[in-house]
């Protein structure tokens, strides 16, 4: 909500991340006699989920510049409980999915579709998740598995640290290539600065538990389903706190993603 009601770009994300990092510095440091215990195959991953980060910052923050929040955000976050069923589905990973539950799954991405330019940078957001999503259930599988395993909450402090490391480079990257970018941080840095360094940490902190949650699900899907949540918070913040219209599209499927996620829950 902050992104969208400032300067929604891919540089309010940089900022962010860097924000991020520079408070996790005493994590490097614990970390620093762990770094031994970490499969090599972990560090691939990292670069992996690097890259798909960055493709989700990136198109966020173009979604958010082009569409109300209150469309962006929901289809954004439902896109890819169909996405990474259906790689969980591909390549067997974890505990295989009832029929049942992948038509609970399919409700919950149940939306009106706006097939417009401005919703291609919705999908790539959307693939952005769906693959940060898989690779880091996979990593964290690795960390807890290796020859030195490590614990469920060093995994997850671990994994969060050296994330936000390797998007920062990424993302910065891309920012400092890009024109429109670098006269986005500009304005960031003018306006609203405080407000892309505040958003970093609560970012961390819930993906931290995100990952903590990864690591007793039998299927990722159930996951990033259960986080669709964020939808209904999503959606209402829209409407109320940045005025946007809410259509009877809104409302029919921000239903239809609650009851998906009640079903989730019971079955």
């Amino acid at each position: 909500m902050v992104c969208k009601s400032k300067t929604p770009s891919a540089a309010f994300f940089a900022l962010s991340t860097t924000s991020s990092v520079v408070l996790m510095t005493p994590l490097y440091l614990y970390l620093l006699r762990h770094l031994a215990q970490v499969p090599l195959s972990v560090w691939g991953l990292l670069l992996g989920t690097g890259f798909f980060q960055t493709l989700y910052y990136t198109n966020l923050g173009h979604s958010y510049r082009l569409n109300d929040m209150s469309l962006a955000y929901p289809i954004t976050r439902s896109l890819p409980v169909l996405f990474v069923t259906f790689i969980t589905m591909l390549l067997s990973i974890g505990k295989p999915l009832s029929a049942l539950a992948v038509l609970r799954m399919v409700i919950i991405v149940i939306l009106r579709n706006y097939f417009q330019y401005s919703f291609l940078f919705v999908v790539l957001a959307a693939i952005g998740t769906t693959g940060y999503s898989v690779i880091d259930s996979s990593a964290l599988g690795l960390l807890k598995t290796g020859s030195q395993p490590f614990t469920t909450m060093q995994a997850a402090l671990f994994y969060i640290a050296f994330e936000n490391l390797v998007s920062l480079f990424a993302i910065w990257a891309y920012v400092l290539f890009s024109r429109r970018e670098k006269i986005n941080l500009r304005i960031i840095g003018k306006r609203s600065l405080r407000f892309s360094l505040l958003a970093g940490p609560v970012v961390s902190i819930t993906y931290t538990l995100v990952l903590l949650a990864m690591q007793f699900a039998s299927n990722v899907s159930y996951i990033v389903a259960f986080r669709q949540v964020s939808i209904l918070i999503g959606v209402l913040m829209g409407i109320f706190v940045l005025k946007e219209r809410a259509s009877p599209y809104k409302i029919a499927g921000t239903a239809l993603i609650f009851i998906g996620l009640v079903l989730t829950a019971l079955w």
